[in-house]
């Protein structure tokens, strides 16, 4: 019975990644490296603290910089992630094209269930834009981050984006 009464102990573990700790060498040579930004300098002008940032976040980011895919192409993209992002995967973001956001990126109480709501109907109009094929393989790069694979998908991603794109209007606003 003593056992039973007794508490356990943990030890306290420390943090995967100490605070300011710096990328790693390899993590450095990794898809695009990363960038390092002055967060804080002293009195004297020097930096006293900097952190790291990975430069391609998602596969979008990739092809964006590998010239594969254009700008309006790459937003069609990053929308479409951030609304699969939202609906299938249950993420929280703010949404910059969200028009239940207040001031400050805050949602109202009643907003937070109808940007749900706006999302998911928007991610089903862009189902209904795209093909089959389309819809797999802009599904597998934006929702999952996986390669396109050949020739050909990449050029499936492509059209799939560019009918997001004008779906969108988004090859519009950068054309102005």
């Amino acid at each position: 019975m003593g056992w039973l009464m007794a508490k356990r102990r943990h030890k306290k573990r420390p943090l995967p990644v100490r605070f300011g700790a710096l990328a790693t060498q390899e993590r450095c040579r990794q898809l695009g490296g990363v960038t390092t930004e002055i967060i804080d300098r002293d009195s004297s002008g020097k930096a006293s603290m900097k952190r790291h940032r990975v430069r391609i976040e998602c596969m979008l980011d990739y092809y964006f910089i590998e010239d594969r895919i254009d700008e309006a192409e790459y937003r069609a993209g990053m929308k479409f992630r951030q609304l699969y992002l939202r609906v299938v995967h249950k993420i929280k973001m703010t949404n910059l094209s969200n028009p239940y956001l207040m001031e400050a990126h805050r949602a109202d109480p009643e907003g937070a269930t109808l940007a749900g709501l706006y999302s998911e109907r928007l991610l089903y109009e862009a189902y209904d834009v795209l093909s089959p094929e389309q819809q797999s393989v802009v599904r597998r790069v934006c929702g999952y981050d996986e390669y396109a694979g050949g020739r050909a998908k990449i050029q499936t991603l492509r059209r799939g984006l560019k009918k997001l794109a004008d779906h969108w209007s988004l090859s519009h606003a950068i054309n102005m």
